[in-house]
């Protein structure tokens, strides 16, 4: 794996580009890359009509980025990547392409939720329910509206196109329809003229192991998925995160400091909140814990409460309107139904408590901390009561983002 260096020339640097910063004139350091860092005025210039200083370059600044890559269930070292950009925070400027069906293609995060898939570019987010049922040939299958996705021959419908809705287990990964949705969302791109050249996707930290990781990457590239007959192309490249440490890396890539100091993560999912610990950039598999205290137990509060004040039953598309604006019609009837309290009163006591047990965890190991990071679709509803806590922007992307950047910027030599 590579070391990658992002910085301002005129910025503090690491000792291992002095010397090649000085092979560079003083007139052109600005900002550059080399592989993934582009120069916004200089590279093609310089360094691309010099292919000797360009190997030199190369070999000084590629180092290993993760040593234990082949052994991902032990610490993944993030703290090598360094993510140097100052508090100037050095804008990476993308190149934009012309033509979406450029050979190179795009890279792109995946982030399969329990209730939410969500899916990140360079150029926007977007996400679908995580729906997937088994599909049974009918007329529909003719309707342009419907995506027959099929793996090694049995067909499902995913995500609008389906109807039902179940309870993801970790024992869903790996499964039929797991795939299906990974093949879902490669056709809706491909649909829309994108080319894919790498994916992010993150696994749950208490699956997070090489014996997994090898076999799903076997999966992914053997398996026989199709949609409606034709053949979906999985991109050679695909690269595996522990969920929650997408949006650290996310984070990281924005605000450099954070990648210096000692982080508990707290991800907020519909079933589970999961928390993991990265120390000076290296995460702590050992320390990861998931608790049963998603955004489901606030769900079912809302739905309980709402019944006794109106005695009538909603389901949790009911909930995500009062959650969002507070009220919802129904047969033209206006309901009201203020749902901060719950939050601050019934939820957020929860997230402190489990909080507050993990911290006491992580100092009797004698881990310290610096800082913590809110983050997952929850935080989104957090924003205005906590103190004293990072949170993500737009956190219900913080993690399909840091895939992105991961799957991107992690070149194997």
């Amino acid at each position: 794996m590579r070391k990658l260096y992002f910085f301002i020339l005129n910025s503090e640097m690491h000792n291992d580009v002095i010397e090649i910063l000085d092979l560079i004139p003083q007139t052109l350091r600005g900002k550059f890359i080399v592989d993934v860092i582009r120069s916004h005025y200089a590279y093609e210039e310089i360094i691309s009509k010099d292919e000797n200083l360009r190997k030199t370059i190369k070999s000084r600044i590629s180092t290993e980025l993760i040593n234990s890559q082949s052994s991902p269930e032990k610490n993944l070292n993030l703290n090598d990547k360094r993510f140097l950009n100052t508090s100037e925070a050095l804008e990476i400027k993308e190149e934009k392409q012309d033509n979406l069906n450029d050979k190179e293609g795009e890279y792109v995060g995946i982030d399969i939720g329990s209730l939410y898939t969500k899916i990140s570019l360079n150029d926007k987010d977007f996400c679908f329910k995580t729906l997937v049922e088994p599909y049974i040939h009918t007329e529909k299958v003719f309707n342009d509206r419907f995506s027959v996705i099929s793996v090694n021959g049995n067909n499902y419908l995913v995500g609008p196109d389906a109807s039902p809705r179940r309870k993801l287990t970790e024992d869903f990964v790996g499964t039929e329809p797991y795939f299906a949705i990974i093949g879902y969302c490669i056709n809706k791109l491909v649909k829309q003229g994108i080319a894919i050249k790498g994916i992010g996707l993150g696994l749950p930290p208490s699956v997070y192991d090489s014996k997994k990781i090898s076999l799903l990457k076997y999966q992914l590239k053997t398996l026989e998925i199709k949609t409606n007959g034709n053949k979906i192309e999985i991109p050679e490249k695909i690269e595996f995160l522990p969920q929650g440490l997408g949006a650290y890396i996310d984070f990281a890539w924005k605000y450099s400091d954070i990648a210096r100091k000692d982080t508990i993560v707290i991800d907020i999912g519909y079933y589970t909140l999961d928390m993991v610990y990265i120390k000076d950039g290296v995460y702590i598999s050992k320390m990861s814990r998931s608790y049963p205290a998603g955004m489901e137990i606030l769900y079912n509060k809302i739905i309980d409460e709402f019944t006794v004040k109106y005695s009538d039953f909603i389901n949790d598309v009911y909930v995500d309107l009062l959650l969002k604006d507070g009220k919802f019609t129904y047969f033209g009837k206006e309901y009201k139904f203020d749902v901060q309290e719950y939050i601050s009163r019934f939820y957020l006591p929860e997230i402190e408590s489990r909080l507050k047990d993990y911290v006491i965890e992580l100092k009797n190991n004698g881990y310290k901390i610096d800082q913590v990071l809110l983050t997952g679709g929850g935080a989104v509803y957090l924003n205005d009561k906590v103190d004293g806590v990072y949170i993500s922007d737009n956190p219900q992307f913080a993690n399909a983002r840091g895939y992105k950047i991961y799957v991107e910027y992690v070149e194997r030599k």
